[in-house]
């Protein structure tokens, strides 16, 4: 998996703190995926690729499930995350080190988004996007045009069958 280990801390708790307002939003929608209970992320070549048929995480409640090649590994949330780094994004953004810009708005799946430019600044590898549903606060998409992270949430996200 290349890019999917920082949206999967978002389930842990996050840390509280401020932030310049540039990046309330991206804090904001990193909270509201906090909340979930649900959900899976698909790697994908870019936003308007269809997901793929199996998605690489799948977190529900305290679970998540990894997949592997093709199989999957259960994973019990509180002994897999340590130090998440959501909560190293957070101190970041307290200290200056990371950019958020907005980057337009347009649509994903059917739904309204708007787009962040999110750079960390002591890191060379440019600056990623983060699209979030205008409706439900949540992101959906985060990468670019040639690689990134899509979002399902909710009753459409099923646990994986383990091989035993």
């Amino acid at each position: 998996m290349r890019s999917s280990a920082p949206l999967l801390a978002l389930a842990a708790a996050l840390v509280p703190g401020t932030a310049p307002a540039a990046c309330k939003p991206l804090l904001d929608a990193v909270d509201a995926m906090a909340r979930q209970t649900r959900y899976a992320l698909y790697e994908v070549s870019g936003p308007q690729q269809p997901l793929p048929a199996e998605p690489e995480v799948v977190l529900i409640g305290a679970v998540s499930y990894v997949r592997d090649g093709r199989s999957w590994e259960r994973v019990d949330i509180a002994d897999s995350l340590g130090a998440s780094p959501w909560a190293t994004l957070r101190k970041e953004v307290a200290a200056g080190q990371v950019r958020c810009r907005p980057a337009g708005s347009g649509s994903y799946r059917g739904a309204a988004v708007n787009k962040m430019e999110v750079e960390r600044l002591r890191r060379k590898d440019g600056a990623r996007f983060v699209w979030i549903d205008r409706r439900s606060g949540l992101p959906v998409y985060e990468g670019d045009d040639g690689e990134g992270i899509a979002v399902l949430y909710g009753d459409a996200v099923k646990e994986p069958r383990l091989r035993r």
